[in-house]
């Protein structure tokens, strides 16, 4: 449940919150880098369409998830978008 609202109706949502919902959009990134050769042209800086279309997901929750991927060491932020960790020879 989301919020019941003062007439009495409840607000629902079918997308998994919290920690949840951010760990199926981190594995949804690192699923889709992983059939894109390690490396995605979207960056914070992306549209949010193209954001939802490559990844069905709002850019809000891209940010947050990629953030935590970087922090976490399993991804580099590129200027021209992000990429597994290793993934190119440099």
């Amino acid at each position: 449940m989301k919020k019941v609202r003062d007439d009495k109706k409840i607000d629902v949502t079918l997308k998994k919150s919290g920690i949840q919902g951010l760990d199926t959009s981190r594995d949804r990134i690192l699923k889709t880098l992983a059939t894109t050769g390690g490396f995605l042209p979207l960056t914070d800086k992306s549209s949010p369409d193209v954001i939802a279309e490559v990844l069905k997901m709002s850019k809000k929750t891209f940010k947050k998830a990629i953030g935590g991927l970087y922090k976490d060491g399993f991804i580099d932020l590129k200027e021209e978008g992000i990429e597994i960790r290793g993934s190119r020879e440099k």
